[in-house]
């Protein structure tokens, strides 16, 4: 069991990103690195849990592989969208499909609500090598902030996956824009061998930047040693090692030991930190708010 110095509740935002505290000297620079941890934290999850939503859309008659779904959309999502398939007249390919969000009803998961579209293009089958699938978002929300950028997931074969986010933006509802780009590798390591996809696990690595609302850029690394390991019958990721670099300064969040629960540790010079994560942001700036155009 992993040595406990103090326990406290961050948000779920915190479990996808590394945990960054500045030095603070007083009361208001406490304030303003915790609600850095937060907005950045909120914007690794984010993208994150949208993969549920994407793999969820794109089997349907003709391009499933007869595998079955997980039973519920985007983790309890089908309640709460509708999804359209465009096929071109003569040739199978590019096909569209739609997910519209009403914004009227929640997962009942931890309370989170989706409205707009997401939008899939596929370029191939799914199961063809080199194939693609480019995601984009429009007048997407999840709890009210805005969600932009441009997914593009490419099939490698044996289950791997190359995965590219570009002018990734987060609007929260105060105005403040989060920047995040990334680059990951995913591998299905488990459950390809059945018919149901809700026993998938999947090992994610990659590279991670961005930038907060306050201008503070970082890089986030997952290597191969220690990838995070993301299973289809979880919400939370299960194990894996997040080292964030801003400046010369290290920090790390360990995931655990592959248990399914909302614990993690996060890890500095100054030790070890074991939190607990929840599904929510919250604002905490008391002193100074950061305006945003365009």
């Amino acid at each position: 069991m992993r040595k406990l110095l103090r326990i406290r509740n961050f948000s779920m935002l915190t479990m996808l990103l590394f945990v960054f505290v500045f030095v603070a000297c007083n009361e208001d620079e406490a304030t303003i690195s915790q609600e850095i941890l937060e907005e950045t934290a909120f914007a690794e999850n984010v993208f994150a849990q949208l993969s549920s939503d994407i793999d969820d859309a794109v089997p349907f008659e003709g391009v499933s592989s007869g595998r079955k779904g997980f039973g519920g959309f985007g983790f309890g999502f089908g309640k709460c969208m509708n999804r359209t398939v465009e096929t071109p007249e003569d040739t199978d390919y590019p096909k569209i499909i739609t997910i519209e969000y009403d914004g009227e009803c929640s997962s009942g998961l931890n309370g989170i609500v989706k409205k707009g579209k997401i939008i899939i293009t596929l370029t191939g089958h799914p199961s063809e090598i080199g194939s693609q699938k480019i995601v984009s978002f429009e007048d997407f929300t999840i709890n009210g902030i805005i969600i932009e950028g441009t997914k593009t997931i490419t099939f490698n074969g044996a289950g791997q996956f190359t995965c590219i986010l570009e002018d990734g933006q987060i609007i929260t509802k105060e105005g403040d824009i989060i920047i995040r780009e990334s680059t990951k590798t995913k591998i299905l390591v488990s459950g390809s061998e059945t018919e149901d996809r809700s026993d998938d696990v999947y090992h994610i690595t990659g590279i991670i930047t961005g930038e907060t609302s306050d201008g503070l850029s970082y890089t986030k690394e997952i290597d191969d040693e220690n990838p995070l390991v993301i299973s289809r019958n979880c919400f939370w990721i299960t194990q894996g090692i997040v080292k964030t670099t801003i400046g010369d300064v290290v920090f790390t969040v360990d995931f655990g030991d592959g248990t399914c629960d909302n614990i993690a540790t996060r890890i500095d010079e100054d030790g070890e930190e074991e939190f607990t994560m929840e599904m929510r942001i919250k604002k905490m700036r008391r002193h100074r708010h950061k305006n945003h155009n365009g």
